[in-house]
């Protein structure tokens, strides 16, 4: 299959009424043909990235409506989050949200077995896990790299288990008020679901994320490496990454971090950033 990103704007296409069918967004033709694509190559098994940008009120989250709606009617199982930037919010929230239905979708044995040895870190976010597994080992003392490795690990098994059965749709709203640990996931996830029947589509608003650095360079790193701007095909790759961004998903330079987890127990706290 070939490889690459297609560049859509949703600054020349304003919504030309309350619907959400496709005739009524004025010129963008393109774009959702690029996300029908997207939709009928994964269910041939090649995932694809998209990225929604532009400014409030623009119809980002309508298109992004639009699409969930067009891959439930192709079969497709659907799970959507937003972000929020407010006092309290867990770490991973947004993955909180998308994961939550998929394990408890689950029989406890198949839970079991595809969180693997990631079981225990995960249960962290989500403390439902024990209660389905309450077998489920205390996780060990390790450091954050370990702690990482373990979390992404079961993410993507979880993520890639619900894709065997039915095609998966993950959407996330607001990616500029996304914590930095969970845009980090959402690359290495991009990287690791290879072959598998999934969409992921972000939204986000170009210029509160092009007023910090550490969050743009993270949704950055979502274009770069296998993934990159314009057609053709990309060597040693078979997926298909279409960026709507007008050209304003903005690269600036961050220190990296580990993603900070939640302690033993299952409570969350807010995520430390640093300062750009």
């Amino acid at each position: 299959a070939t490889s690459g990103i297609v560049p859509a704007d949703l600054k020349d296409a304003e919504p030309a009424g309350d619907g959400v069918s496709a005739p009524d967004f004025v010129g963008r033709s393109d774009l959702l043909a690029a996300i029908d694509g997207a939709l009928r190559d994964a269910v041939g098994g090649t995932r694809s990235l998209l990225l929604l940008g532009g400014e409030a009120g623009i119809g980002k989250t309508r298109t992004a409506e639009m699409a969930a709606a067009a891959a439930r009617a192709q079969g497709f199982e659907v799970f959507v989050a937003r972000c929020v930037e407010v006092e309290g919010a867990p770490v991973f929230w947004p993955w909180i949200q998308l994961l939550r239905p998929i394990a408890m979708s689950m029989t406890p044995r198949e839970l079991a077995v595809t969180l693997g040895a990631g079981g225990p870190e995960l249960a962290r976010l989500l403390p439902e896990i024990r209660e389905r597994v309450p077998d489920l080992p205390v996780p060990p003392p390790a450091d954050a790299k370990a702690a990482r490795f373990l979390l992404f690990d079961s993410v993507t098994a979880l993520v890639r288990k619900a894709a065997a059965v039915r095609p998966v749709l993950l959407v996330i709203d607001d990616l500029h008020r996304a914590d930095l640990s969970s845009l980090i996931l959402l690359r290495d996830l991009t990287r690791q679901l290879a072959g598998a029947q999934i969409v992921l589509l972000g939204t986000h608003r170009e210029v509160e994320l092009g007023r910090d650095a550490a969050r743009a360079e993270r949704v950055a790193e979502l274009v770069r490496g296998p993934l990159r701007r314009g057609g053709g095909r990309v060597p040693g790759g078979d997926d298909r990454a279409r960026v709507e961004s007008g050209g304003a998903v903005r690269s600036a330079r961050a220190h990296e971090r580990e993603p900070v987890l939640p302690p033993p127990g299952g409570a969350c706290s807010p995520e430390r950033e640093p300062h750009a």
